[in-house]
């Protein structure tokens, strides 16, 4: 026995209406920011399309995403914002305004993010890039402070002042010069940092 057309069109309504709740449940698991309007949303978390800095210079966002450490350890959701006009992949090591928002979904001591950070450089870096900021970046390591639930550390580049960083909209530290800001953001844009997923969200690739 045939089915009739209209029966074969609600079949193919019901299969692609399931696959479409399939393809949006997989995109609210893996944390994919789903954009509304021109903000975007990363777990309950919004993020503006662009950001004005200190200095004047606006910033759009070139994408946003949740690092998780395995399937269920959510870390936190960000985003990356950079100057209009700059190609996102090498807008990390170009002396241009840049900006990264960090909104941590569980709490954790600055003894864990420094160890996380001085990881990741030794994963990013040569030990002569690294030698080169090494001074810097045990600045800013004395600079960071336990975190909770919530908290937004925000880095912050931009030339001829230095790379920012900010907790909850507070200033913590600037470290001035175009090296240490040119290498620090690589912890997170670098191709060799160790979750390219959440690297490419970031980018927007």
């Amino acid at each position: 026995m045939t089915l009739s057309v209209c029966k074969l069109e609600k079949v193919a309504d019901g299969t692609v209406m399931k696959w479409l709740r399939y393809i949006w449940l997989w995109m609210v698991f893996t944390g994919m920011a789903v954009a509304s309007s021109e903000v975007v949303e990363v777990e309950g978390i919004t993020f503006p399309p662009s950001v004005t800095l200190s200095d004047g210079t606006v910033v759009n966002r070139t994408g946003a995403g949740l690092l998780r450490v395995g399937w269920i350890f959510k870390v936190y959701a960000s985003a990356y914002y950079t100057e209009s006009g700059t190609d996102a992949e090498a807008s990390v090591t170009a002396d241009i305004a840049k900006r990264l928002e960090i909104h941590y979904l569980r709490d954790f001591d600055a003894e864990d993010i420094v160890k996380a950070g001085n990881n990741a450089l030794g994963d990013t870096l040569t030990d002569e890039e690294l030698a080169a900021i090494r001074a810097d970046v045990d600045t800013i390591n004395e600079a960071y402070v336990d975190i909770r639930k919530g908290d937004v550390y925000t880095l912050t580049y931009v030339p001829g002042i230095g790379t920012t960083l900010e907790l909850n909209g507070d200033e913590v530290v600037t470290i001035p010069g175009e090296a240490f800001g040119r290498q620090y953001f690589r912890i997170w844009l670098d191709p060799a940092m160790p979750y390219p997923d959440f690297r490419n969200q970031l980018l927007g690739l």
